[in-house]
């Protein structure tokens, strides 16, 4: 979340661009727990306009205040899939849940994954969401 964080992501989506034929506005950014809290900080600070973001694992209000997410048009008109689990030891559903939705009410282009079983684990989703996972990345 620090400008020199940002400068890294820029630098490799750069390189990404001179070396490949990847289309810069077809890009989807991935953050998974504490990558979570980068990618919300691309989608606000960030030079480029991701066409969507997957959060998996993540609690915004780690990053930026809840209204922000609200509020801010980077965060009102992106597209985002976030995967989250009632059971995650770090971000427990019962406040993370909650404050998806609102942020879902605010953002028609925000689809929830909401699994009450769900895990702080990237493994979990592997294997209990690959459907929701496959859907997400065709």
């Amino acid at each position: 979340m620090t400008p020199k964080g940002l400068a890294h992501i820029e630098m490799l989506l750069d390189y990404l661009d001179t070396t490949t034929p990847a289309r810069m506005d077809s890009i989807v950014v991935i953050g998974v727990s504490d990558g979570c809290l980068g990618a919300l900080q691309y989608a606000k600070m960030g030079k480029r306009k991701p066409l969507r973001f997957v959060l998996i694992s993540t609690l915004p209000t780690l990053a930026f205040d809840s209204t922000e997410l609200i509020r801010h048009a980077a965060f009102r008109t992106t597209r985002w899939d976030i995967f989250q689990g009632g059971h995650d030891r770090l971000f427990p559903g019962q406040i993370v849940f909650p404050l998806l939705r609102a942020w879902a009410g605010a953002n028609p282009k925000v689809k929830l994954h909401l699994f009450p079983e769900g895990e702080h684990d990237l493994s979990w989703y592997g294997l209990h969401a690959e459907k929701e996972l496959r859907e997400v990345f065709r």
